[in-house]
């Protein structure tokens, strides 16, 4: 979910403007409108560079502009999204330098806390991996036993009389 704000030190400027930027005043009064701390109201560049520094402390904000010189200072506080509109689309800018370093400290200093151990308590061993055990064959591929038929005579049989097997006469043999 999205609320786009406007402050009211920018609605305040763009009135003292005049019709000059009436659409954008009248447009911009369609949105909520962010108070800021500001007694005596300040310019629209400096209120925005206030909301910027004390973003961190509260919810987080996208700011929206086409000016270059916001867009330098909004770059030297670290963690700030800027959006702009570039042929009709809204594109996010890539993130600053102070940015990048700001998320790469925690890193560093990670690896400076393990090299300090390593340093004080010695080499640690390497966590032993675990070995791989070799694995059966797949069961739904793998054809079925047969299952033995085992033939258990219940008596021995004593001896059995062989019976004659009889023979169709063919009309030869008859005449």
């Amino acid at each position: 979910e999205v609320d786009i704000r406007v402050t009211s030190c920018v609605l305040k400027e763009l009135e003292e403007l005049g019709s000059a930027l009436y659409g954008a005043l009248h447009i911009c009064k369609q949105f909520d409108v962010e108070s800021c701390p500001h007694k005596p109201v300040r310019t629209a560049v400096e209120c925005i560079k206030h909301m910027a520094r004390r973003m961190k402390r509260r919810a987080t904000y996208f700011f929206a502009t086409q000016d270059n010189e916001l867009t330098e200072a909004l770059k030297q506080i670290p963690g700030v999204p800027i959006l702009f509109i570039k042929y009709n689309a809204i594109l996010i800018d890539k993130p600053s330098e102070i940015t990048i370093q700001e998320i790469e400290k925690p890193k560093d200093q990670l690896t400076e806390i393990n090299e300090l151990k390593k340093a004080i308590f010695g080499e640690d061993e390497k966590p032993r991996r675990k070995r791989k055990r070799p694995k059966g064959p797949n069961p739904l591929s793998v054809k079925k036993k047969k299952k033995k038929i085992q033939l258990t005579s219940i008596q021995p049989a004593a001896k059995t009389s062989r019976k004659r097997r009889r023979k169709k006469k063919t009309e030869s043999e008859e005449q």
